[in-house]
């Protein structure tokens, strides 16, 4: 009797661990998962961006199609079938990133190129400046009037110079197997803009002199910085995630949308910036047609509070050189002369009391064209545009739906073309805890258009 009731306690004790441990068991296994699942859809993500060849599309279009299956097995803990399906999903994207000498696996390098740059090789020898080419460390680049550039460096961080700017990379260190980045940099003359990537996987850290302050930032982080020779003054603006600012009379963190103006005495002042105006018209992937020369209409939202504006058209995404620039506009529409054929970039930004302008609106593209046959023009229909359920997985959302055949259609303004079918689909990072604006826009060969907006909710930890 006493074995059986000690049998029994032995097995009640058994039930209440395993009642506990499963749970446990559950989370651990579930975390380990979601942890591949997120890698394999971020390196997918990133294998779109570099992807050129339509064999290449097709493939990366097939692994993202999966993605149903996997949050079926996910909602079911099905452990063993998300870790093969993710091990799939990730193979794929990696046999296209290895196939690619991307920005992301090729090293700091000249992305963009705009006009004339002196670049000293190591800070000694002068080389001509060509697009692709590698920077390192001990390098100066300085804008010559009209130029500017853009550099990549291996997470997918950026740094954007235009003419007056001069800078010196004083350390350049990347490394693929730690998947760490580590950059300095000295501002001589004018500014610089940056953006770092938002890529989790690598450890990128920055350190930019300016003047007599250093400005530090790593993931996440968007700003600019910029040093005047006449007015002796050194300027740091965060836009995105934060900025420690040493030197000055204090060490600072700068969060999103404040300035920091910093005179030669170390004087210091925090401004706030004004918010992001949106750019309304002309939309993104606007075709125009003209048959001479005629007048274009650019609009945007207005700014509360807003002292001016700063508006910018381009014919590169570098805005070097740029065909119209207005500081301190007070309107809100601005009517120019049409240029003539050919691919267009605008933004706008909001100016706050101090004549400090916040964050660039997200960059929109037209272009200009000859008049086209009579048979588009009389179409008038926009295109059909239904959306799937919107599948999140972290802060990845993957975007399907259908419109009509080879529509042009906008995520997010990132370009995707509907499939023969109609078909289409977006994989998307969202950056921003709770709710989350999708706008989908589907445009046909006449440029009539249909958009549709979801809201999803997010948490980042």
């Amino acid at each position: 009797m006493k074995v059986i009731k000690i049998s029994v306690l032995v097995l009640i004790l058994l039930l209440l661990i395993s009642i506990v441990a499963y749970p446990v068991y559950l989370h651990v296994m579930q975390r380990q998962s979601n942890k591949r699942v997120f890698e394999s859809l971020s390196l997918l993500q990133k294998a779109f961006v570099v992807a050129k060849l339509d064999e290449e599309k097709s493939k990366l279009n097939k692994a993202l199609d999966k993605t149903k299956e996997l949050r079926k097995y996910m909602d079911h803990y099905d452990f063993k079938k998300t870790d093969q399906l993710s091990t799939e999903i990730y193979k794929v994207a990696n046999a296209v990133m290895q196939a690619k000498k991307s920005a992301v696996m090729s090293g700091a390098h000249i992305a963009q190129l705009v006009g004339e740059v002196n670049y000293l090789e190591g800070g000694t020898r002068v080389v001509q400046v060509e697009s692709n080419m590698k920077i390192r460390s001990g390098d100066v680049l300085t804008m010559k009037k009209g130029a500017g550039v853009e550099i990549i460096f291996i997470d997918g961080s950026t740094i954007t110079l235009r003419y007056p700017a001069s800078l010196v990379f004083t350390k350049i260190e990347e490394n693929k197997i730690s998947h760490s980045l580590n950059v300095s940099m000295e501002l001589k003359n004018g500014e610089v803009s940056f953006t770092a990537s938002k890529i989790t996987d690598y450890q990128p850290k920055f350190e930019l002199a300016v003047g007599k302050i250093h400005v530090l930032y790593s993931l996440n982080a968007m700003g600019r910085a910029s040093l005047n020779a006449s007015l002796l003054t050194t300027t740091v603006a965060c836009l995105e995630g934060s900025l420690l600012v040493q030197g000055g009379e204090r060490d600072r963190k700068l969060g999103p949308q404040q300035i920091l103006r910093v005179s030669n005495t170390m004087m210091e002042t925090v401004y706030s910036l004004p918010p992001m105006p949106l750019a309304e018209e002309p939309a993104n992937y606007k075709t125009i047609e003209t048959s001479g020369k005629g007048k274009i209409q650019f609009r945007w939202s207005k700014v509360y509070n807003a002292a001016g504006y700063v508006f910018e058209l381009a014919d590169n995404t570098v805005f070097a050189n740029c065909l119209a620039r207005r500081n301190g506009y007070s309107g809100t529409s601005l009517t120019l002369p049409l240029p003539g054929k050919g691919t267009y970039y605008w933004r706008v930004a909001a100016l706050n009391e101090a004549s400090e302008r916040g964050h660039f609106s997200d960059i929109r593209e037209f272009k200009v064209v000859g008049t086209r046959q009579h048979e588009l023009l009389v179409d008038q229909t926009p295109p059909p545009l239904t959306l799937e359920p919107i599948r999140i997985f972290g802060t990845t959302a993957i975007v399907r739906g259908r419109t009509e055949a080879h529509a042009r259609v906008t995520v997010n303004n990132q370009l995707v073309i509907a499939k023969d079918d109609g078909s289409f689909s977006a994989i998307i990072t969202l950056y921003q805890s709770g709710k989350n604006r999708i706008k989908v826009i589907a445009r046909d060969a006449s440029d009539n258009e249909t958009m549709l907006e979801k809201w999803v909710f997010i948490k980042i930890y």
